[in-house]
């Protein structure tokens, strides 16, 4: 809901104002502070927490192969739907996540060199794949550091230069 167009925020503001009977309108946002006040003020608040592990431990217990449980561990975090995809995924879908963790090793633990290799080759993926990756790491960062992935997360979808945009995030998350 936070990428509404000023026009399609205020055309949903009208439905707000004058519903049919018996409607419900669920929106769903990362960022409700994007919407505008006059939603917010006529919408209420319900927030969804992760789910913990324990949770959804008797999927674990299903006999998994090693990759996928390593994913699990490392991207599923509180998510079951995340820990399912793993789960159903191909050995295509399981080689592009590891690929994801690979590249968050480098964001984390690389030197500035292989932080800007890696930059590069994240900028010559197509734009759903850069969102995906930058989802991911958004989800695997402490809360303090996320912010400066969740502007470039916005920027990506505004066709901007991708390598320009990824150097700047590995600098900024290198500083």
């Amino acid at each position: 809901a936070q990428n509404l167009t000023v026009e399609a925020a205020n055309a949903l503001l009208k439905i707000f104002e004058e519903p049919r009977p018996k409607t419900i309108i669920i929106l769903i946002t990362e960022s409700p502070q994007r919407l505008l006040p006059t939603i917010r003020s006529r919408a209420q608040k319900i927030t969804f927490g992760l789910v913990v592990p324990d949770d959804y431990a008797k999927l674990l217990e299903q006999k998994i192969d090693k990759a996928k449980g390593q994913l699990i561990r490392s991207l599923a975090l509180g998510r079951p739907g995340m820990v399912l995809r793993i789960l159903n995924a191909d050995d295509e879908e399981v080689e592009r996540l590891k690929q994801i963790l690979d590249y968050f090793e480098v964001l984390t633990k690389g030197d500035l060199v292989e932080k800007m290799k890696m930059a590069y080759e994240v900028a010559d993926l197509e734009t759903p794949q850069i969102r995906e990756i930058l989802d991911a790491w958004i989800s695997l960062v402490d809360t303090d550091k996320a912010d400066n992935l969740i502007k470039a997360r916005g920027m990506i979808e505004r066709n901007v230069n991708s390598k320009l945009l990824l150097s700047d995030l590995i600098l900024k998350f290198t500083a």
